[in-house]
């Protein structure tokens, strides 16, 4: 649920503390005190999702027995969700750690999406429709200096990965 330590690669795993803005480090760690330390435990304690049964702490993924899921019981041989051996089974039961932390990571999405949308909004749709929304700095003025690269070249790349990805997907 949290670790005090001197050890530097302890300390500097999601970037150096020295780089990010105090107030930035004190956000994060605000956020991982009331999350993991408030309420995890509340969360846990009061059997909201479930959960008490589990360790309160942990990256696998149980049955309703408390056992690691056995996702070979509720697989096809072609990989697909058998529904009625799903049913028969068990759902899916995580840690209250782990189902917090992608509590938090879903969050953090529609908090850029918010936050993009609120502060950048207006210069967006500025751009959208052809309007100057800033005045250019010593970098883009430099950058006129260079062709425009044309939409055909985005195009190709395009028409040129796009089914690389789908392949290397399948």
């Amino acid at each position: 649920m949290g670790l005090v330590t001197f050890d530097w690669t302890q300390i500097a795993y999601i970037g150096s503390p020295l780089i990010v803005p105090w107030w930035a480090s004190v956000n994060i760690f605000l956020g991982f005190v009331f999350f993991y330390w408030i309420l995890g435990p509340i969360l846990y304690y009061r059997d909201v999702w479930k959960m008490g049964h589990l360790p309160i702490t942990g990256f696998s993924a149980y049955d309703h027995f408390g056992l690691p899921y056995d996702v070979a019981r509720v697989l096809t041989p072609a990989m697909e969700l058998n529904v009625t051996a799903y049913e028969n089974y068990s759902p899916v039961y995580l840690p209250m750690t782990f189902a917090l932390a992608y509590f938090i990571s879903f969050m953090m999405v529609t908090a850029v999406i918010v936050h993009t949308i609120l502060y950048d909004g207006g210069a967006i749709l500025n751009v959208l429709r052809g309007k100057e929304s800033e005045k250019d700095d010593i970098h883009a003025k430099l950058m006129r200096r260079y062709p425009e690269v044309p939409a055909y070249y985005f195009l190709g790349l395009f028409v040129i990965f796009f089914p690389m990805l789908i392949g290397a997907t399948q």
